[in-house]
């Protein structure tokens, strides 16, 4: 099996590339997010080989676009890993779930890049760990699967930006952990393969934000229809 490994210090191996700069804190299962004004907002994860969760686990760090370099910002209210971060219409970033010190969280909470800091905002309907984070054309916040204290979830849930809460919506065929997600151009969200527990799938679901439901195994995405200039 090959492997592709990541490191947070490399050359800068273009010349008038970006070169590379080393994080403020070592991280793991961390999460990364662009921000309007280009920076990137990382956020949480684990500094120990064994993942477990210290102080820096409440810590954030931009990459500075402009410097090339991180800075050191505002810390989360509760440490997190392995937790969902999305970019919100806004420019504020979504942060919530993951695991804490105290276990599995449905704790959440926003970035603002205006004043710098984090807020509070509603509760996950259901605890979860590494789920996938889908932002849909309205805005709202597709939160599908990862794990729960007893397994992997087939549930899911919305994040609704105009009121800053959280909200249920249709459930899977089939519960996933460690799959992969993304919106389509018809507005309609693919999720792909992951875990049920009990072996690694090759099933698909597509949910459609119109009806709120998922569908399985029934992947049909409309052709691309070309209009003369």
């Amino acid at each position: 099996m090959r492997m592709l490994l990541v490191l947070a210090v490399l050359p800068a191996l273009v010349t008038g590339g970006v070169p590379s700069a080393q994080m403020t804190v070592p991280r793991a299962a961390h999460t990364a997010t662009a921000l309007p004004s280009g920076n990137v907002l990382l956020a949480g994860g684990c500094s120990r080989d064994s993942c477990e969760l210290d102080e820096r686990g409440a810590t954030t760090e931009q990459f500075d676009l402009a410097t090339s370099r991180f800075e050191p910002g505002p810390s989360m209210s509760v440490e997190r890993v392995s937790h969902l971060a999305a970019a919100l219409p806004d420019g504020s970033v979504l942060v919530a779930g993951g695991w804490t010190k105290r276990g599995l969280s449905r704790t959440a909470e926003r970035y603002d890049p205006d004043d710098g800091a984090f807020h509070a905002v509603g509760q996950l309907v259901t605890a979860r760990g590494a789920p996938t984070a889908t932002r849909l054309r309205d805005g709202r916040i597709l939160i599908v699967g990862g794990t729960g204290g007893a397994g992997p979830l087939r549930t899911a849930e919305l994040y609704l930006p105009a009121t800053r809460a959280f909200e249920a919506t249709g459930s899977l065929a089939a519960p996933r952990q460690a799959h992969t997600a993304v919106r389509l151009r018809d507005g309609r969200v693919l999720v792909v393969g992951g875990s049920n527990g009990g072996g690694v799938l090759a099933s698909t679901e597509l949910y459609d934000p119109r009806t709120g439901r998922f569908t399985p195994d029934r992947v049909s995405v409309p052709p691309v229809i070309s209009t003369p200039p």
